[in-house]
């Protein structure tokens, strides 16, 4: 866990050490560290999208896991665009309530959601 999606994350995750670095970032600092395999993955609130970028600009390569979206104010495209890897990979965009208690059934939701990622990832060029 680098950055939670809750509304209190900042409160403890993006107060900064002694150095300035947000507390966030020096969690993926030590997993990268502890993890010589390249196995390790985080997880970021898509409710920062600047805190998504944060963690991808310090764990290139790391998958990412994405919750926040839709039902606690997470902006989906915002996200995304921050988090993908430079190969337009690298998300596990996680949208729960949004599918579940969708009006137009969950099906139709997250056929949405997908399209929606699409179009995100499309927009942004490879590295």
């Amino acid at each position: 866990m680098a950055r939670s999606s809750n509304a209190g994350a900042a409160d403890l995750l993006d107060s900064r050490l002694e150095d300035g670095t947000p507390l966030h970032r020096r969690i993926v600092e030590l997993g990268l560290a502890w993890d010589p395999g390249d196995q390790v993955g985080f997880v970021v609130g898509a409710t920062d999208a600047a805190a998504v970028a944060s963690v991808r600009a310090a764990a290139p390569h790391a998958p990412l896991l994405v919750p926040g979206a839709g039902a606690q104010g997470g902006a989906l495209e915002d996200a995304v665009v921050a988090g993908l890897d430079g190969e337009r990979r690298g998300l596990l965009i996680n949208v729960s309530r949004g599918i579940a208690a969708a009006a137009e059934g969950p099906g139709r939701a997250a056929a949405d959601l997908r399209s929606r990622i699409e179009a995100a990832r499309g927009a942004v060029s490879l590295a």
